[in-house]
């Protein structure tokens, strides 16, 4: 079992922060049905105890049999991150959403969907063959989330759970569910942050004038079977920047990039927290996936990969591939946008909210400095959103 070493990570900021902060990571495996070995991190609050490494545990049954308490059974939470993220993402602050929630009572689980580091392993793909990033968020909802619920519920004894989702990670769960509508009773309730689906509405102008190259590009086997942002901003510093002024110009790149991505605003978001994304952003992802979010935003529809005319028949049966069955997502929803949000604007979110089968609410946060970074790692987010967040899975975990 793995324990917490004396001499820090430098390279992996978010594990220090939260370790600083009274808190650790208890790492699980997880293999899905198509081979790729997946890193899943519990947080835990620091009681005298060590964190461990579960990933050798099989299933994990006697994970809690190594801390010094025994834990009582807990509302599960799983959060999932959005695209060029990872688990780890959700906790860049000090009142992020994971620490607040666990300090409620919640247990909560923080996934890294296949590709991202962490979770690079694979039965028997090689991480560096174009086989092994071969697939979109299509893959991520139809086997990584399957998975990655049914050994949550096993390790916490649960029957249900709540899931919590960030841009992509909303992506990813309409289509677990709208592919495995037997998993809504595991579901008691959705929370979609800045859901990502629409593209009719964005704001951001750089982001939409590469959406005909990611088009084009999506159809070509040779573009779409390999790997995006292998490094980080702290990463691709390596041999550029003094060691002392790494953490300033990393955490300045992130600020800068996504500011030009028009996808935060800078200003609600602090200098530190930039500097602790700088170990994470962006995270690694496949070409395949990029192409398969432009394509919806594209088209201005929820639909599967689009491989081209000739390939959509041989596996779809169809020149164009079909759409997602919003219809078969019966689990409560809560969507959340912002007016600040120029990646996934109200218009957009509103237009998903209106097509879901069981939406309990839809919030929109009046705030135009509030982007879409903020809903994850903004300093407001605590009173704007997460209050709300909170009172709603609440509600329905107490069903």
């Amino acid at each position: 079992m793995e324990r917490n070493e004396k001499k820090k990570n430098k390279t992996d900021k978010t594990k220090n922060f939260v370790e600083d902060h009274g808190y650790f990571f208890e790492r699980h495996e997880v293999t899905t049905e198509d081979g790729y070995i997946l890193q899943v991190q519990r947080l835990l609050k620091r009681d005298n105890s060590s964190p461990i490494d579960a990933s050798d545990n099989g299933k994990g049954l006697e994970i809690t049999d190594t801390l010094e308490q025994p834990q009582p059974r807990r509302p599960a939470v799983l959060l999932v991150h959005g695209l060029l993220c990872r688990g780890e993402s959700w906790c860049a602050t000090e009142n992020s959403l994971p620490n607040i929630l666990l300090e409620k009572g919640y247990d909560c689980w923080l996934p890294s969907l296949r590709g991202t580091s962490g979770s690079r392993k694979h039965v028997e793909l090689a991480s560096n063959s174009k086989k092994y990033w071969d697939f979109s968020f299509h893959e991520m909802g139809v086997f990584d989330m399957p998975a990655i619920t049914d050994y949550v519920l096993n390790i916490t004894g649960n029957t249900n759970l709540s899931y919590i989702g960030h841009s992509m990670g909303c992506s990813v769960f309409c289509i677990f569910l709208s592919m495995h509508p037997e998993y809504c009773s595991k579901i008691n309730v959705c929370v979609a942050l800045a859901p990502s689906f629409y593209g009719k509405y964005i704001r951001s102008l750089l982001l939409k004038s590469t959406f005909p190259v990611g088009n084009y590009l999506g159809r070509s086997k040779y573009f779409r079977e390999r790997p995006i942002c292998k490094w980080t901003a702290y990463q691709c510093l390596r041999y550029l920047v003094p060691k002392s002024k790494k953490d300033r110009v990393a955490g300045w790149l992130i600020r800068i990039s996504g500011e030009i991505m028009d996808i935060n605003g800078g200003k609600g978001i602090e200098k530190k927290t930039y500097r602790t994304l700088s170990t994470e952003l962006p995270n690694s992802t496949s070409m395949k996936l990029y192409c398969h979010g432009v394509q919806c935003f594209w088209t201005d529809k929820f639909r599967m990969y689009d491989y081209g005319k000739s390939k959509n028949e041989k596996i779809y049966g169809q020149s164009k591939p079909p759409e997602y069955q919003r219809g078969n997502i019966l689990a409560p929803v809560a969507t959340f946008s912002s007016t600040g949000d120029h990646l996934c604007p109200p218009p957009d979110v509103k237009r998903l909210s209106d097509e879901l089968p069981n939406l309990i609410g839809y919030n929109c946060i009046e705030d135009e400095k509030f982007s879409h970074v903020d809903f994850v790692a903004g300093k407001n987010a605590p009173v704007l959103l997460y209050d709300s967040i909170i009172k709603t899975i609440a509600e329905y975990t107490s069903k």
